[in-house]
């Protein structure tokens, strides 16, 4: 909600400020335009391997990745792209979704876990309640330089920064023994930072109308951070583990966008785009579960295996301050 106000100020400030003062404050610029609006994003994931556990020993799988499916979020996009000439432009670009969120709550009269090595870590041999947390944020700036090929298209090359953060949680309480609790946590920092280059081009235009699609690509280094945490209550209050570790890969981003834009003014147009995003080599919350082990000391390592995809519509505002 905080981003969406700055977002919708930052809007309402470029509509109402007065176009020669911004000329005159940017004279090395033939041109400045701001655009800014919603985005409504699915994200899917191809891991599938078990989360929890549950039942008599040994026990068995009672949550994979595919049931912890994070699902939607509405976020809000700016970009800000000033006109060196007519042929050439930079852009900024920032995007932030915070709300992907996965939540349930678990039973069994046998105990439940997580399924870490050996044997689970949450509360065993008992009736057991799981209260299951998952959240996940998408955060991107880029900065990119854009030439134009002809009146159609334009050959756009920068840099991207990207950020994948997740938290994934259990809270476990023993309804028979009261103030025994475990709290366990994985959590995930994917930090992306490298070089992209795409195509901005003008598919079919009439009047008002036109249709446009974007498409970028690029390679990555990604640093991964991964921690593991647990921490018991009660008649488990011995139990105190941590353990973290990094790894650095190489990961592919692609983007692309197909959008509907109507002039509505020589200053100001409104879009509605089908957004696609893809990444490769990416660490998630749930990956981390099957790789760590509680032998003392606690370690875990870092599964990169996720490629998570988010699609879905872009509705947004366009205006220029001047040109």
């Amino acid at each position: 909600m905080r981003l969406s106000k700055i977002c919708l100020g930052l809007m309402a400030a470029a509509c109402s400020w007065n176009a020669t003062a911004v000329q005159a404050e940017l004279p090395n610029l033939d041109g400045l335009e701001v655009r800014t609006g919603a985005m409504f994003l699915h994200r899917s994931d191809n891991n599938d391997d078990t989360i929890m556990i549950g039942g008599p020993f040994p026990a068995g799988p009672v949550l994979d990745a595919r049931d912890a499916s994070p699902g939607s979020d509405t976020g809000w996009e700016l970009a800000i792209t000033g006109h060196l000439d007519e042929d050439r432009s930079i852009e900024f670009r920032y995007f932030h979704l915070d709300g992907f969120n996965f939540s349930t709550q678990l039973t069994d009269p046998s105990g439940i876990g997580f399924d870490v090595d050996p044997n689970g870590v949450g509360l065993f041999n008992a009736t057991i309640n799981g209260d299951i947390n998952y959240t996940s944020e998408l955060s991107n700036f880029e900065l990119n330089l854009r030439n134009r090929v002809n009146n159609d298209v334009e050959f756009l090359y920068g840099v991207r920064h990207m950020r994948q953060e997740e938290e994934l949680g259990g809270f476990f309480t023993a309804p028979g023994f009261p103030g025994t609790t475990n709290t366990v946590g994985f959590d995930t920092q994917n930090y992306l930072t490298g070089f992209q280059v795409g195509l901005d081009a003008v598919l079919f235009e009439h009047n008002r109308f036109r249709i446009e699609g974007v498409a970028k690509a690029g390679i990555y280094h990604n640093q991964i951070n991964s921690t593991y945490s647990a921490v018991g209550t009660g008649d488990i209050a011995s139990i105190d583990e941590r353990a973290g570790n990094r790894k650095d890969v190489v990961s592919f981003v692609g983007e692309a966008e197909l959008a509907a834009v109507y002039q509505a003014t020589d200053q100001v147009s409104f879009r509605a785009a089908y957004q696609f995003l893809a990444m490769t080599n990416i660490a998630t919350a749930p990956n981390q579960v099957q790789e760590t082990d509680r032998t003392a000391p606690a370690t875990t390592s870092v599964a990169n295996s996720d490629c998570p995809i988010y699609n879905g519509l872009a509705l947004q505002m366009e205006v220029w301050l001047y040109k």
